[in-house]
């Protein structure tokens, strides 16, 4: 068995209960033994700026499938949960899960590369699995609390428990979180 961590976001449809959904479903996932899910963090999109704010967090699983089966299962969930891919990259999106680390492997084939590309710029996925890893060392020897650290300008919030459960649920004064 290998640890792997695994980013969630969505920014449409009440995306915290899309989040919660991805979480539940990927602990039905065979082969995936769902072990730590940090809180949900509600961030300013990048790259495209015109779209809602997205709902992120981090799930670690243990698996006994290899890096690139891991992504295809990912890539399904993901489709099953209504994602279509549009070629919009840095657009909206239902449901997006992204590997973005595998054990402290480093791959790099034409479907997969990991560590996730940008892991170490992207603060909405740093910050979440700096709570469930605290200062884990990265496969490229670099300290995860320091990344954290160096990503500045980024709007990144942790919701609390009680945002956590009516984002899901759906009823925070009208607002689609």
């Amino acid at each position: 068995m290998v640890s792997a961590w695994i980013g969630l976001g969505s920014n449409m449809a009440n995306p915290a209960a899309r989040i919660s959904g991805a979480i539940d479903r990927l602990g039905q996932e065979p082969q995936l033994t769902l072990e730590r899910v940090s809180s949900l963090y509600r961030t300013a999109p990048l790259e495209y700026l015109e779209q809602a704010d997205f709902i992120n967090a981090v799930a670690r699983v243990s698996t006994i499938l290899g890096a690139e089966q891991l992504l295809e299962r990912l890539v399904r969930i993901e489709t099953e949960l209504g994602r279509t891919r549009n070629g919009d990259r840095y657009g909206p999106r239902v449901i997006d899960l992204d590997l973005l680390l595998f054990s402290d492997e480093m791959h790099c084939t034409p479907a997969l590369t990991v560590p996730h590309p940008r892991l170490h710029q992207r603060l909405f996925v740093l910050a979440p699995l700096a709570e469930i890893e605290g200062d884990m060392r990265l496969p490229d020897g670099s300290n995860l609390a320091i990344r954290v650290t160096a990503c500045t300008g980024q709007r990144v919030e942790r919701m609390s428990a009680a945002a956590t459960t009516a984002a899901i649920d759906g009823v925070t004064n009208g607002s689609s979180y």
